[in-house]
């Protein structure tokens, strides 16, 4: 896409640069409400970025990379961040850092304010899952890859992303072939695409089990939220095993979207006096450095994180040094399963 100028929004407009310009810059410029309308209307349409009104100095280079995530409260995103620090530390750029707290608002805001410092490129991991909010920025030159998202529209974006459906197969064949047949689902907000694909995951794996799909297993939050101090996926876990136990759910076993709700949900459940995993099995997603050393220890599915950060970092400076333009590819990280201690075998007895 070409770069939209203030040139093109004068034409539209139907008056002259200067215009358009004093009047992106100083709200209170002296215009018609009429003609101000059609300066804001052609800024609208064409899609144009309206930058910082203050510029670099001359013979000056920005050297910033801004890294985008939504929730830095799970230990996973901090550890991704440490992987992408680990390569951008050597090349001469600066690291400028967002938490969106699942705002697609903020989310917004955040690349709004990137643009505007000139940074060369975005690793982010969109709450947004369609290219409108970064399409702009990409026809001025930005550089991006994404994390955790896929997205088939052609936009020149490299992403990595990690196969959630897969993880969550390899989960449930492991409580299958250990004799558990009712096996509930526990979610935060199926919004993002690596939930769905999880969940996808789970379905395809009950019915190559032989194993019938109830709804009624299957326990989600009911909306996204997240603040500045609240550890919200463990409230979310709580607040879901709460759930299961008030209901009397029969399930053996829960798959957990991550570690983080895992923990929630062991932590709520044996405040109730379930014994994990004597009662209920629980298996997470992630393999985030607490998994290990939580009681019990978490049985879980890894994403490499540090090593998907590393990734996302080599990716990005890859697309800004080269001259042949933006290129798209997408990685997919393959899961490992770790077995620990929150599964029992009921075929053992």
């Amino acid at each position: 896409m070409k770069k939209v100028t203030i040139t093109d929004i004068a034409k539209q407009a139907q008056t002259s640069p200067t215009t358009v310009s004093r009047v992106l810059n100083n709200t209170e410029y002296p215009v018609s409400v009429e003609l101000r309308e059609r300066i804001l209307s052609a800024v609208r349409e064409l899609g144009y970025v309206v930058g910082s009104p203050v510029r670099k100095k001359s013979g000056t280079e920005h050297r910033d990379i801004g890294v985008i995530m939504p929730n830095i409260t799970n230990v996973f995103y901090p550890q991704t961040v440490l992987g992408i620090e680990s390569v951008i530390a050597d090349s001469g750029y600066n690291i400028l850092l967002f938490n969106t707290l699942r705002s697609k608002k903020r989310e917004q805001e955040c690349l709004q304010l990137l643009y505007e410092r000139q940074v060369k490129g975005v690793i982010i991991s969109a709450v947004d899952n369609t290219i409108d909010n970064l399409s702009k920025y990409l026809s001025s030159g930005m550089k991006f890859v994404l994390l955790d998202q896929l997205i088939e529209d052609g936009s020149g974006c490299p992403s990595l992303n990690f196969d959630s459906r897969r993880g969550a197969r390899m989960a449930i064949k492991h409580l299958a072939a250990r004799g558990h047949k009712r096996i509930a689902f526990a979610t935060t907000p199926l919004t993002r695409w690596t939930r769905e694909e999880t969940f996808k995951g789970y379905k395809e794996a009950l019915a190559i089990a032989d194993i019938d799909f109830d709804p009624s297993l299957v326990f989600v939050a009911s909306q996204e939220h997240e603040g500045m101090s609240s550890n919200y996926e463990v409230e979310v876990g709580k607040k879901l095993a709460l759930e299961f136990y008030s209901k009397g759910c029969p399930a053996t076993a829960i798959l957990c979207v991550n570690d983080m709700v895992a923990f929630g949900v062991i932590k709520e459940l044996s405040n109730l006096g379930v014994r994990i995993p004597t009662d209920v099995s629980i298996i997470g997603f992630d393999d985030i450095p607490l998994a290990e050393v939580f009681i019990p220890s978490l049985t879980t599915v890894r994403y490499p994180a540090y090593d998907t950060g590393k990734l996302a970092a080599m990716l990005l400076l890859d697309n800004i040094n080269s001259s042949l333009g933006p290129f798209s590819l997408n990685m997919k990280m393959d899961p490992v399963f770790v077995e620990r201690c929150t599964v029992r075998d009921l075929t053992q007895g």
